[in-house]
């Protein structure tokens, strides 16, 4: 929207009627595009007539309300109509008419001319200054403007107010073609508005919403032609706008704030009181936001440029809501639904959530992104996934929340301070460290994609509810643990430096054709009437295991299709496996005397098994063949 160049409206001899006529000049000036070929004659006028006043316009009576047409000749780009008005001898104070001009299809007020015994009206006779009672009619004192006031500022005069010091009014009207401009000072009032192309323009001063009346309201045909400076709401009202507000300086919302379309932008600082709300689908705040308040995204997208301190609430209902800069939360802040693969929150630089609530959606396919450092206080992300992204190295802290599903995606790196546990699935799409004492436990399930890498440090990471482990990347165990809770399924190819399973009856199934290799502890406990499963994810394939003899602690298990790199059947408690079928080199091994070293029976370096590779220790008397 802007202002329209096809009309515009001029009237002359405002500042003597009715002792003189006025003359109106429209001009409707060319244009060739399509979409305009409706804007032609006939214009329509419509009339409010109190008091028993008689008018005429362009001849035609206008002492009773309705509308008649203007019919020119439709080749005129410009046309003259004279305005007559006689007022009675008895004419009671606040009593006379209003004469709207229409366009032709009726869709834009194009101008304004009103009259009304002993009220304001502005006449500009002298300057532009609001303050000075010569460019006022109806007045002898320019303190007769009061709270109670109803000013309308028509278009036609020699010059339009400037407010530059303090005002209060119950409404201010600017018809089309009209303007008012505020350069400083405060300007309180109840209902402020923009007719037509008319526009209302701060440069400096406060506008306050909520003067006398209950409810306020700033309404605009062409709302980008207005423009505040700063803007406050009373503490207790009500304020609405159907359209877009943008605000160069700072807003502050004591009451209740509703915008039911349109963008409210804020270019300075923004500052929600308590027990006050705001209500937006479109909004864009560039600084400093502080909310003690309430803060509602209806369906549209809200951007927080600045730093955002937040004690209230701030929800994104089925809008968007992305936070530019660092926020503080001690407050609540709620995400909905997102749109395909858009997150309902973002955050792109810090968020410090100490003391505060992050709440995510029952909707699933809904997540929360995080492009900088993170540290949780409560946490209830319900269906919502959390995503870490970018390219930036971040920090997550935790401090021992749980949460959904969480996707580490950053390339730059996510460091996890602390632990975390997931009742959703966790991907590692980036690169996911572990710092010093994390831990991690996933209760849906671990994977790692081709192009993630999952540094383990030495954290311990536990599978639980028979979830499920997958590396399709690269999984760097440092000296950390992965621990089997109750069950779980190991798919890729795995060096883990700890492993260890003590739930006795838990099944833990290897990825058949895949080798997992433990390069420190591999433990395995049950009991002798529940024993640990050791199986294949088929029944014809076998998994490789590879870990020395030594470094084997397994009691009360059952093993089945596996095939071991070194013969274990030497090894402690191996008494307590049970061989289940399909398996090499874990029970009842063959060796081979070499004596490479030296005679001593014990060292196994001085033997083979039968094909001729290393065992991890020397035949024991469970060993039947030498």
């Amino acid at each position: 929207m802007g202002e329209p160049t096809y009309y515009k409206v001029t009237a002359t001899e405002l500042d003597d009627f009715p002792t003189t006529n006025i003359t109106i000049t429209i001009t409707r000036n060319e244009t060739d595009v399509s979409s305009l070929e409706q804007v032609k004659y006939p214009y329509t006028f419509t009339t409010t007539n109190t008091g028993g006043g008689t008018f005429s316009f362009n001849g035609q009576n206008g002492d009773s309300n309705g509308s008649l047409p203007i019919e020119p000749t439709a080749t005129d780009k410009k046309a003259e109509f004279t305005l007559k008005y006689s007022e009675p001898e008895n004419l009671a104070p606040g009593d006379g008419f209003t004469l709207t001009i229409r366009t032709p299809d009726n869709s834009m007020e194009l101008a304004v001319i009103s009259y009304y015994k002993d009220k304001p009206r502005w006449t500009g006779a002298e300057n532009s200054s609001w303050e000075n009672v010569a460019n006022w009619t109806g007045i002898t004192n320019i303190s007769e403007i009061t709270s109670t006031s109803e000013i309308t500022i028509n278009s036609g005069v020699s010059n339009y107010p400037e407010i530059s010091t303090t005002v209060s009014l119950k409404s201010l009207t600017i018809t089309s073609n009209a303007k008012v401009t505020m350069t400083g000072g405060r300007l309180t009032v109840d209902k402020l508005i923009c007719t037509g192309n008319s526009n209302f323009t701060a440069t400096g001063g406060t506008v306050v919403f909520g003067n006398s009346e209950t409810d306020a309201e700033f309404s605009a045909d062409y709302p980008d032609n207005s423009s505040f400076y700063n803007v406050e709401i009373t503490a207790g009202k009500n304020f609405t706008s159907s359209n877009s507000m943008t605000i160069t300086g700072d807003f502050t919302s004591n009451g209740n704030t509703t915008l039911s379309s349109g963008t409210l932008t804020v270019s300075g600082t923004a500052t929600v009181s308590s027990g006050a709300k705001i209500n937006v689908n479109n909004a864009d705040f560039s600084g400093t936001v502080t909310n003690n308040g309430e803060i509602i995204c209806g369906g549209g997208d809200v951007t927080f440029r600045g730093n955002v301190t937040n004690d209230g609430k701030i929800s994104g209902t089925t809008g968007i809501l992305t936070f530019s800069n660092d926020v503080t939360n001690r407050g609540t802040i709620t995400a909905e639904n997102s749109v395909n693969d858009t997150a309902a929150v973002t955050f792109s630089k810090k968020y410090a959530g100490i003391g505060g609530m992050l709440v995510g959606s029952a909707a699933d396919s809904t997540y929360i992104d995080f492009y900088g450092d993170a540290e949780f206080g409560a946490v209830t992300v319900k269906n919502s996934s959390l995503r870490f992204k970018g390219s930036t190295a971040q920090t997550l802290t935790p401090n021992g929340q749980s949460v959904n599903a969480v996707i580490f995606a950053n390339t730059g790196g996510t460091t996890l301070n602390g632990s975390l546990t997931a009742d959703g699935l966790i991907t590692v799409s980036g690169i996911l460290s572990c710092g010093s004492s994390s831990a991690i436990t996933s209760n849906a399930g671990l994977t790692i994609e081709n192009s993630g890498t999952l540094n383990a440090g030495n954290s311990e990471i536990t599978l639980s509810n028979g979830t499920e482990w997958n590396n399709g990347g690269m999984f760097n165990c440092g000296t950390g643990t992965v621990i089997v809770s109750d069950s779980a399924t190991i798919l890729g190819e795995n060096t883990f430096y700890n492993f260890k399973c003590t739930t006795a009856g838990a099944t833990v199934t290897f990825e058949a054709g895949k080798t997992q290799t433990v390069s420190e502890n591999f433990t395995i406990t049950g009991s002798s009437g529940n024993k640990v499963q050791l199986t294949s994810t088929t029944t014809t394939d076998s998994w490789t295991f590879e870990a020395e003899a030594n470094k084997v602690n397994v009691q009360y298990a059952a093993i089945s299709n596996s095939n071991s790199k070194y013969v274990l059947a030497g090894t402690p408690n191996s008494s307590t496996w049970t061989d289940n079928g399909g398996n090499t080199n874990w029970f009842s091994a063959s060796y081979i005397w070499k004596g490479t070293e030296d005679t001593d029976w014990d060292k196994a370096e001085n033997w083979t098994d039968t094909n001729g590779l290393a065992v991890a220790a020397a035949p024991q008397k469970d060993n039947n063949e030498v």
